[in-house]
């Protein structure tokens, strides 16, 4: 036919044209940020990588709910504060040197004011601030590197949750840098606990020191929680548990590695309130055996450093005796 449009060469799918007009499933539209770029300016719409603001916030302020933002790489020194639901913030790079770093000189990078948001593939860092400060239910929060830093005057975290339901946050690295009073990730709530999210598959470090208390996870004002297959590393307490009643947690199938104070600590005296489920966790410990002379004995006396439920649940949960609290070697 006379009127037939054949498909230009690069163009492979319907999929891509529809990109290229802004429409997609649920009418979400993309905005493009990349302040590397010669045509970027926060006075261009952004609806195409030609055309793209400068600055995430300059996305941020016409952006409206099932919106999702694409950023380039490089290093944006913003305080962003979201407040339309529904919204996604794709770094198109997690990590490295040309990775999309949220790093304000000062105070947090990324609030989060409503729910159901998902950030993905960026590196945030706060100077002394916390990195992620979230409410709201239903977040999402994956493939990112969160880099925590602190002059030890007051506690910062990575990723802060608070009144925070149904949140999935998986695949994920969080360093402490060994620092004084940091958090990976601190589960709360100041109206209502945080109920019913997952924490999975993340990889957590240096959160304190043999000197210094910090926590990978801090589950304080929280209820049903599921913590399973992260990895704490060198950090003074793994996962921690604040005294809740009905807590109902379910911490199974972690690795923890040097950790210097307690790999899981649950607060809760009464372990009939607060129903913690802990199980299936592997322990691991540096020190074990160092034989600097190769004489075939130990130089160093072995180390365990502690393994610690403060009550540990009975038969069926624990299929053993009643544990003692205390340090295991």
């Amino acid at each position: 036919h006379g009127d037939l449009i054949m498909p230009q060469k690069g163009i492979s799918s319907i999929r891509n044209q529809s990109g290229k007009l802004n429409f997609a499933k649920g009418g979400s539209t993309s905005i493009y940020v990349d302040k590397s770029s010669s045509k970027a300016s926060d006075k261009n719409d952004g609806y195409a990588w030609d055309r793209p603001k400068l600055t995430i916030q300059g996305a941020i302020d016409v952006l409206e709910p099932w919106m999702e933002i694409w950023i380039k790489s490089g290093t944006y020194a913003e305080n962003l504060v979201i407040s339309s639901e529904n919204v996604v913030l794709h770094g198109v790079v997690q990590a490295g040197s040309d990775r999309v770093e949220i790093s304000p000189a000062s105070g947090v990078p990324v609030t989060v004011e409503v729910g159901y948001c998902e950030i993905e593939r960026v590196s945030l860092k706060g100077t002394n601030a916390n990195c992620l400060a979230l409410t709201g239910p239903g977040h999402k929060i994956h493939d990112c590197v969160v880099d925590v830093n602190s002059n030890g005057l007051a506690q910062r975290t990575g990723i802060v949750l608070d009144d925070c339901d149904k949140c999935l946050i998986y695949d994920n690295h969080f360093d402490g840098n060994n620092a004084l009073s940091t958090i990976g990730i601190r589960v709360d709530g100041s109206l209502s606990a945080s109920v019913d999210g997952v924490i999975r598959d993340n990889f957590f470090e240096g959160f304190g020191s043999v000197a210094f208390a910090g926590q990978g996870i801090n589950l304080n004002n929280a209820q049903r929680w599921l913590i399973t297959k992260n990895i704490f590393d060198s950090c003074y307490n793994g996962i921690y548990c604040e005294v809740k009643e009905n807590a109902l947690h379910t911490i199974v199938g972690n690795q923890f590695y040097a950790n210097f104070g307690y790999d899981i600590c649950d607060n809760n005296p009464d372990q009939q309130t607060s129903g913690i489920y802990i199980m299936n966790n592997f322990y691991g410990y540096t020190g074990w055996f160092e034989d600097y002379d190769h004489d075939g004995i130990g130089d160093v006396a072995i180390c365990c450093y502690l393994n610690y439920d403060y009550a540990p649940l009975t038969y069926p949960h624990y299929q053993g005796v009643q544990l003692t609290p205390g340090v295991m070697t």
